[in-house]
């Protein structure tokens, strides 16, 4: 188990002296951001400290599952009202397994650093990948390394220095790692020390990061407001997308059209998938995919103007397919096993979202 370095004695003041990132106005278009990216699927947070996120994020209806080393910042978290719904599992989050998946994991605040090794930051990718489910998304809010006002053969850079907290980043540029100094000025007038190791990474080494784990950038901004990611920008917050249904797919019926080659049943078969051919000129082997197309239309694109593929994304109009429209043929299940749909008249509260927009709403039986 690696070393706690947020302490009792860091815990008992941390929501003060980080209260700038406690600020509603940094808060919530992070939560924003992260309810959108989660859908109705739960979400896993790594790195769940005293609830700055997870806490909004639960209220506005996400279910939240966090883990995290320190049991006192732990303490915390449930020491605040309304945190009984959100489950916390104590551990080391670069290898901390817990039950069910998870449609969002996210890390934020940096604290990918806080693994202050490549392989434990690796192992961190490869553990959230087996956590989501297909089609799931990884979010990361990370610092943009500031190598650049670092002169030449220095290695000591101030972070903040203030009546109350001089804090200063020690660098080994060998070997991509700091660690950071603090000193907080106790109410007596004495200075108290906390000083931590991090390892400071760059976006494209969590892409890099993100393939080994078998996920792939799906966006990069330089903001939680999606603001674009320039050179100039201080911190990334990336995107990063499990593979989608393919994983799960056994068999795939087509027809006989020239446009599917056998490069395309490639992609298929070295899945392990079969490929079923329609029989020759018989139109209602083609019913299946001839419906589903029908009530494409009729929901989805006859109604929104998609304008590119990153917009075609966003609607996910597939995970509404699949996870949450009742199908007749089916009794009203969905094509995926939903353990949340309602299989029973006595359930007594029903929670509804919106889909595309309010162009669908989704039911669901509530947990309570």
């Amino acid at each position: 188990m690696p070393e706690d370095y947020f302490g009792e004695h860091v815990a008992e003041r941390y929501d003060e002296d980080e209260a700038e990132v406690f600020d509603p106005a940094v808060v919530e278009p992070a939560v924003d951001f992260l309810v959108e990216s989660a859908g109705t699927g739960a979400a896993l947070e790594l790195g769940i400290g005293t609830g700055r996120i997870a806490i909004p994020l639960a209220q506005r209806g996400v279910r939240v599952h966090g883990i995290d080393l320190s049991e006192a910042m732990v303490a915390r978290l449930r020491a605040k009202p309304g945190t009984e719904q959100i489950g916390v599992t104590i551990g080391d989050f670069a290898t901390t397994t817990v039950q069910g998946t998870f449609s969002l994991a996210y890390l934020v605040f940096n604290t990918i650093g806080n693994l202050a090794t490549q392989d434990q930051q690796v192992a961190c990718f490869q553990n959230v990948a087996s956590h989501l489910e297909p089609g799931g998304c990884f979010v990361i809010e990370v610092v943009v390394p500031d190598l650049q006002g670092l002169p030449h053969g220095e290695t000591i850079r101030p972070v903040e220095v203030s009546d109350r907290h001089v804090g200063f980043d020690e660098y080994d540029v060998a070997n991509q790692g700091l660690i950071s100094h603090h000193y907080y000025r106790a109410e007596d007038g004495s200075f108290e020390k906390f000083s931590g190791p991090f390892r400071y990474v760059w976006p494209a080494e969590l892409d890099l990061m993100a393939r080994v784990a078998g996920m792939t950038l799906r966006e990069r901004w330089g903001g939680w407001k999606r603001e674009p990611f320039t050179s100039d920008s201080r911190k990334a917050h990336l995107d990063l997308g499990k593979a989608g249904r393919l994983d799960n797919v056994r068999y795939l019926a087509r027809d006989r059209d020239a446009k599917f080659t056998s490069s395309f049943d490639d992609v298929f078969t070295t899945e392990e998938a079969t490929v079923i051919r329609t029989p020759v000129r018989v139109p209602r082997a083609n019913a299946v995919a001839e419906r589903f197309v029908r009530t494409v239309r009729a929901e989805c694109t006859d109604r929104i103007l998609v304008l590119t593929r990153r917009h075609l994304e966003r609607v996910r109009y597939v995970r509404h397919y699949n996870d949450e429209r009742p199908h007749r043929g089916l009794q009203l299940e969905t094509p995926t096993p939903n353990p949340r749909a309602i299989s029973a008249p006595s359930c007594q509260r029903i929670r509804c979202r919106d889909a595309l927009g309010g162009l669908i709403h989704e039911y669901w039986a509530d947990a309570a």
